[in-house]
């Protein structure tokens, strides 16, 4: 049957009428500013509804509650006494699973019976996205916020689409109806930062996106955003923080929706259901994906790839006990070996990770007994061993894994490890640096050889590992820690040879990445200090002395600083705290600086 289009109201009654024959819709009348409404008033679907229900389709093997409901449902659609209510779970079940043609034809059914439930149109226009028909996809999402003018989700979907679609006047005044909805919002707030980008107004579009990142630290959109801003104008440093920061946010995610989020109480697809639940992960969206994973195994507990998968979901969020449970049931329903090695290499890092070392490398050597040529089950041996530190073990493991495997980063990095360990530095380097060759960002490396170096106080070889390891995995709290600290031995070596512009700079960007090292506030403050500049060693001392509140020199240094600004209420303060300090610490000298200091004060100097 041709399913009637039912069109929203709207100001500019001819464009949806052109809309609706764009795209095959039978308008039957439509008054200005006022659509047509098919108004259901009888107790049941018309015959001709009923009848041609969609039909069923191809459902995977293992969608069986899937299939259970759909069936039960079709048949609520003819029987009910409700049948509006049978027919939107037939829809909700068909979209929620991923069949969105199946879905479309229940929600056109459904709005050609009764028009006015706006969540029917919301759909319809999810559902039609999906096969790109974008002419109808904004027509619902119009007839959506006509019937449903508050719910701000459907402004932002709509002005999202039109700014695709290149009307940016529609776009700015859908995104400040969603603003007006949300107030702050940083959806809409980016949308028209982005508007103003495409508008040539590129100083405006900067001044916004540094706005929001100060308004929304937590929306990663914006740092990523700020970021490219930056690095334009030659700020890298300050990128890669933003950078850091949009990946300590997490993923982009999309704008919390209750309608869209509550279809997936009728996924019962175990495939889908797994999607889902990953994406749902990467966005860090609810449980993460938990409860969805949890349901996709319940439903097909014989999916060898639901085991895996849940496990490491599981490993993910620091339940090791839960995930052993899952690998160990995944190895006896997988149903080959080559399906079983990646369960092994999990199930012993699950035992690793409860401190049972012993269990651990008895999954590992389970697994060799099924495949012994797995690098990857000898790589996890050589983990395990080198864990415990039996050295030459690990690197008998490692060795075993390179030579199946000779360009994989892991295993070489791990016998390069061992190797260091057993005292064999030589040979380590070898294939610590054949892992960067293969992987120049490797950071397990790059750790391991930039630490070294800088802990022999070789800072331009640290360099070459430290800034990679830095620039490209700056959400790594060791990565940020050990940069911090080249730039703070890098300072101190440019002040010795003389060189205090470039000690200046070193300090400020080692307080830039890490700004809670007090030994970097100190160094750039009393370098501030002692050439004069008091109002810019202001902030570092006083950081320096919330960091160390017991440290009687930061007293004194801060104390300093308050004098020579005119602040002598403050300076008093803060010396008397330093001179009591240091007398408990039996530090005579900085206590009798702290006391002179005061005398002149109370002369009135």
């Amino acid at each position: 049957m041709a399913t009637q289009v039912i069109l929203p109201e709207a100001k500019q009654a001819g464009r949806f009428v052109r809309r609706a024959v764009a795209f095959g819709g039978a308008v039957v009348a439509l008054a200005l500013g006022v659509g047509l409404r098919v108004v259901w008033e009888a107790d049941k679907l018309p015959e001709r509804v009923i009848a041609s229900l969609p039909e069923r389709p191809q459902l995977s093997g293992d969608a069986v509650e899937l299939a259970n409901r759909i069936a039960a449902a079709e048949a609520q659609v003819r029987a009910s006494d409700r049948p509006l209510e049978a027919l939107a779970e037939l829809a909700r079940l068909y979209h929620a699973n991923g069949y969105w043609a199946e879905a479309e034809d229940c929600w056109r059914r459904l709005l050609a019976e009764e028009s006015s439930e706006a969540r029917w149109s919301y759909y319809l226009a999810d559902a039609l996205r999906w096969s790109s028909r974008f002419a109808e996809v904004e027509a619902w999402l119009e007839h959506t916020v006509h019937r449903a003018p508050d719910y701000a989700p459907a402004w932002l979907q709509l002005a999202s689409h039109e700014f695709k679609m290149g009307r940016r006047d529609e776009a700015a005044e859908h995104f400040r109806r969603r603003l007006d909805l949300v107030p702050g919002d940083p959806y809409a707030r980016l949308g028209l930062a982005r508007l103003a980008q495409a508008d040539g107004r590129a100083t405006e579009a900067r001044d916004m996106v540094a706005q929001l990142v100060r308004d929304a630290p937590e929306f990663s959109p914006a740092h990523n955003l700020h970021a490219e801003y930056l690095a334009a104008a030659g700020d890298e440093t300050g990128a890669i923080r933003h950078r850091w920061l949009g990946r300590e946010a997490g993923r982009f995610r999309d704008p919390p929706d209750p309608w869209l989020d509550a279809l997936s109480d009728w996924c019962f697809d175990p495939a889908r259901l797994r999607l889902l639940a990953t994406v749902r992960y990467q966005m860090a969206l609810g449980d993460r994906g938990r409860s969805l994973m949890e349901r996709a195994v319940r439903l097909a507990p014989n999916n060898s790839e639901g085991r895996q998968l849940l496990g490491e979901l599981y490993l993910k969020l620091g339940e090791p006990e839960l995930a052993r449970e899952q690998f160990e049931a995944g190895i006896q329903v997988a149903d080959t070996p080559e399906r079983r090695v990646m369960m092994y290499v999990n199930l012993a890092e699950s035992h690793r990770l409860l401190d049972h070392a012993e269990a651990a490398l008895r999954a590992v050597e389970a697994g060799l007994d099924e495949s012994p040529n797995a690098f990857e089950l000898h790589n996890t041996r050589g983990l395990v061993l080198l864990m415990q530190e039996r050295f030459a073990d690990a690197a008998e493991a490692y060795r075993r894994a390179v030579a199946l495997a000779p360009r994989d980063t892991d295993s070489n990095y791990g016998l390069g490890a061992a190797l260091l360990a057993l005292g064999r530095a030589e040979e380590a380097e070898g294939y610590l640096q054949q892992s960067l060759m293969l992987r120049p960002t490797f950071p397990k490396t790059l750790l391991l050889l930039g630490e070294r170096a800088l802990r022999a106080g070789r800072l331009s070889e640290a360099e070459t590992y430290l800034r990679p390891l830095y620039e490209f995995h700056p959400g790594q709290v060791p990565a940020r820690q050990l940069m911090a600290q080249w730039h703070l031995r890098s300072g101190r070596a440019a002040e010795e040879r003389g060189d205090l512009v470039a000690a200046e700079q070193h300090y400020r960007d080692g307080v830039a990445i890490e700004p809670n090292v007090a030994d970097l506030q100190a160094n750039l403050g009393v370098l501030l200090l002692v050439q004069g500049r008091v109002g810019e060693a202001r902030t570092p001392l006083e950081t320096l002395r919330k960091l160390r509140p017991d440290d009687a020199q930061a007293a004194l240094f801060l104390g300093q600083v308050y004098v020579r600004l005119g602040q002598l209420d403050d300076a008093r303060r803060v010396l008397r705290e330093g001179e009591q300090l240091a007398q408990s610490a039996g530090n005579t000298t900085t206590a009798r600086y702290c006391r002179e200091m005061l005398s002149q004060l109370g002369n009135g100097l």
